[in-house]
């Protein structure tokens, strides 16, 4: 079991993986990877709802 203080940690980096994920993603888009933009995005949305899991215990 994480302490609150682990969980809060944990949900933050989970939170700022999922932006700078994104950001990757922007980048892959321009350059015309669909899959690997595709790929990305899953990992977005993993690490958001991982967090907010995280968050609702």
């Amino acid at each position: 079991m994480l302490t609150d203080e682990e969980t809060k940690v944990l949900v933050e980096n989970r939170v700022r993986r999922s932006r700078e994920t994104w950001t990757e993603t922007k980048g892959i888009i321009e350059g015309g990877y669909w899959h690997a933009a595709a790929n990305r995005m899953y990992y977005t949305c993993y690490y958001m709802v991982s967090a907010l899991l995280l968050k609702r215990g």
